[in-house]
């Protein structure tokens, strides 16, 4: 989840604000979802990407969502309504699929997994050979695959 006032404004009007998210370092591809928390509770899920003058146009329109979005390559724009307030409480979270990158020698030892899923890759691979070789998972291993996945907001079941 990203909290909104790490966003910049792109634009305010009567009955919202649209923020915008530079997703370059995540490689994305498409947005699948999005949905905003704000004092404890999250938002309904919001699938349907809408065209950038319509999100535009939400800010004057009495009549508009609570929350939508568009997205045009690595800019993701997120309209708010004024149902929520720009603070650091306001999060959004961003369900999307990203772009592989390409693997540009096949000798090469990297792989393409983003730097906060490293140590649950990690813990799952050791989990997996513990299994293959009929050897009981630790403790410390099943853990740590808990432990991560809280953290990074996934819905894994291993």
């Amino acid at each position: 989840m990203i909290e909104i006032t790490t966003m910049p404004q792109r634009l305010s009007g009567t009955y919202g604000i649209i923020v915008t998210w530079d997703s370059a370092d995540y490689l994305l591809h498409k947005i699948h979802h999005i949905q905003v928390y704000n004092a404890g509770v999250m938002s309904d899920v919001i699938t349907d990407a809408v065209d950038s003058d319509v999100l535009d146009s939400y800010c004057e329109d009495a009549s508009c969502p609570d929350i939508a979005f568009t997205q045009k390559g690595n800019n993701v724009d997120v309209f708010l309504s004024t149902a929520y307030t720009y603070v650091n409480t306001v999060k959004v979270e961003f369900t999307y699929r990203r772009n592989a990158q390409n693997i540009t020698d096949p000798t090469s030892d990297c792989l393409d997994i983003p730097d906060e899923a490293k140590n649950l890759f990690k813990s799952i691979c050791w989990k997996l050979t513990y299994e293959a070789q009929g050897i009981r998972v630790p403790f410390d291993i099943k853990s740590s695959i808990e432990t991560e996945i809280e953290r990074l907001h996934l819905n894994y079941h291993h």
